[in-house]
């Protein structure tokens, strides 16, 4: 497709691409037809053509940054990125960038900041790449054991997107139903408003209005000038600690739960802060999960896989064969994910808790001249018992004993809750979809 020539600059400008780049118009439609193509590495070296000939213009640096990553060639996009922010030091799509490479080189609050400048810088009309990156970002927060300000740019994102980015929906989806995740990260109460006759009524809405829009650091710089003003009041306290934990400000947001908790709130609602408290006072990544490869040996390929097929507790999954068939060995028959619960004829009028889960995934071998019929499951430690227990019920007697038990490999605990699918039929309309879980 075509650029549009009355469409945003993709480089973050705040220009429509005619008043911006017109002279690139069917420079930006090749780079485009050639992303389309599959063709990075000759995209890349077009587009750096492309920044020589026309120096300095920001929807070139901008592309350049991205397939220079995408390359694996980090330090040319650092450079090119060092160029990019001195030149445009009030680029939104400039500074996303560097609220990337921040956080991708492990620090996240100062990737967060550069962010936030960004979105701010935005206004109404958000540019493609600043909103990618908050996904971007949201990810590398998780996988370093950052749950909280990751959960929440998910949710950012997907309130910019109005509830129609399935890709943040689903990683949210992962957090929300992973249990090695703690309850108290993934339930973060809403933001409070001030008291009705409060004399500062007014800057802390004002803070209020900010956050809701994203602007998170400017709301925690607003909400902490009133703290001096308003220091008994435990609606300042607990959204300060609630905003800090978005920016990564896991020290900031402690104090500021445990300042609530001392302003004689209610004692469920201190018990609360507490656990939070110490939840984000825990390294969340630490420790690994395993990884387990699990044999079993059965009686009849043909009455394993007919029993399968016909128990909803196993999803049958697309088989690529190539990889045994090029070391001249036999293909496994099938393949199927097990689930912790039948699969879903349908996907309406379900509750969030009727989804299933997947426990493993399993290949189905048939006899061989030296080997005899087998199952070969991949899962991880935290699903055995759930998988093997399943196993008996639907195989029982076509089971030939105990399995035989390998390690795998391992996998960090934030990597292993993000790992967690589930399985939505395919006729789920949008709404339920997006229904928070437990509201049936």
């Amino acid at each position: 497709m075509a650029i549009d020539p009355y469409s945003p600059c993709p480089g973050g400008t705040g220009k429509k691409v005619k008043f911006c780049c017109a002279d690139l118009v069917s420079e930006l439609d090749k780079v485009q037809h050639m992303l389309q193509g599959d063709q990075p590495a000759a995209c890349l070296d077009y587009v750096r053509n492309l920044d020589e000939k026309y120096p300095g213009r920001a929807c070139l640096q901008s592309m350049r940054i991205s397939l220079e990553n995408l390359a694996g060639n980090h330090a040319a996009a650092e450079t090119t990125l060092a160029a990019f922010i001195k030149r445009y030091p009030d680029n939104p799509v400039a500074l996303a960038e560097q609220g990337l490479s921040r956080a991708s080189q492990g620090d996240a609050t100062g990737g967060i900041v550069s962010l936030q400048k960004a979105i701010e810088l935005c206004g109404q009309e958000m540019p493609a790449r600043v909103y990618d990156a908050i996904g971007a970002l949201a990810l590398v927060l998780i996988s370093s054991g950052q749950i909280v300000p990751g959960r929440a740019h998910l949710q950012l994102q997907l309130g910019i997107a109005q509830g129609r980015d399935e890709r943040a929906l689903s990683a949210l989806l992962q957090i929300e139903g992973s249990p090695t995740i703690p309850i108290p990260l993934k339930d973060m109460p809403p933001l409070a408003d001030a008291p009705a006759d409060a004399p500062w009524r007014d800057r802390f809405q004002e803070a209020q209005q900010a956050a809701q829009r994203g602007y998170w650091k400017k709301a925690a710089d607003l909400w902490t000038a009133l703290t001096g003003q308003a220091s008994s009041s435990p609606a300042l306290w607990r959204n300060l600690a609630t905003i800090r934990s978005y920016l990564a400000d896991s020290v900031g947001a402690i104090e500021a739960l445990r300042k609530y908790s001392s302003l004689g709130v209610a004692e469920d609602d201190a018990v609360e802060a507490e656990a939070l408290a110490q939840s984000l006072s825990k390294a969340e990544a630490e420790g690994f999960v395993d990884e387990l490869s699990l044999t079993y040996e059965i009686k009849s390929a043909d009455d394993v896989q007919e029993k399968m097929a016909a128990d909803r507790h196993f999803d049958r999954l697309p088989l690529d064969t190539s990889a045994w068939t090029a070391q001249n060995e036999p293909p496994p028959r099938a393949a199927f994910s097990i689930l912790d619960r039948p699969a879903l004829h349908s996907g309406k009028d379900i509750a969030r808790e009727q989804v299933p889960h997947q426990l493993g995934q399993l290949l189905l071998f048939g006899k061989q001249t030296d080997r005899e019929a087998r199952l070969e499951i991949v899962l991880f430690r935290p699903e055995l018992d759930a998988a093997r227990k399943r196993l008996r019920e639907s195989l029982g007697n076509l089971l030939v004993g105990e399995p035989k038990e390998a390690a795998a490999g391992q996998l960090g605990q934030v990597e292993h809750a993000l790992s967690w699918h589930w399985r939505l039929p395919e006729d789920t309309p949008e709404d339920l979809r997006l229904r928070p879980r437990g509201s049936g």
